[in-house]
């Protein structure tokens, strides 16, 4: 009699590491699965990060991320855009002050508003000071590289770059 009890234990302990075996590899394959997904799903996403413009001076007045601007066509990129005022007559650039975009198509044909859409809010600089200009921008030009100018109201210097549409 002993020994059937005996049996009886080594079978439950059997049933018991069997189903922590089956609990185990589900556990696994729902996290393999899990981190499939989230890899496919995070791989989508792609955010554009342009690095942060020089301080604004006296010497350069407007400064950007650099020379070149990459953007894929019909998305939009967010920028900055730091302006310095060195107003020779000592005034604060006025509270509507915006920075403006221009770029061109061949020659010096502008586009239109609708080729290259630029978003941002204005706000006033006072004299000897600088500010920054998140900017957007979104274009439907065709694949190329379009010459740009960033032109500030008051007679401050423009300054150009090259927007490089993907």
């Amino acid at each position: 009699m002993k020994l059937s009890k005996l049996g009886c234990r080594r079978k439950g302990a059997l049933d018991v590491s069997i189903n922590s075996i089956v609990v185990i590899v589900f556990a696994v394959t729902m996290l393999g699965l899990g981190l499939a997904f989230m890899k496919g799903y995070f791989s989508k996403i792609t955010v554009d990060v342009l690095p942060e413009p020089p301080e604004p001076s006296a010497s350069e007045p407007i400064t950007i991320p650099g020379k070149t601007i990459p953007i894929e066509r019909s998305k939009s990129l967010e920028m900055t855009v730091k302006v310095y005022n060195d107003d020779a007559a000592g005034n604060a650039l006025p509270a509507t002050t915006i920075p403006g975009i221009t770029c061109y198509k061949s020659g010096n044909t502008a586009t239109s508003a609708t080729e290259v859409s630029v978003t941002t809010a204005p706000q006033p600089i006072p004299f000897g000071a600088a500010a920054q200009f998140p900017v957007k921008v979104k274009t439907t030009l065709a694949k190329g590289t379009y010459p740009c100018t960033v032109t500030m109201p008051g007679g401050a210097p423009n300054l150009g770059f090259f927007l490089d549409v993907k």
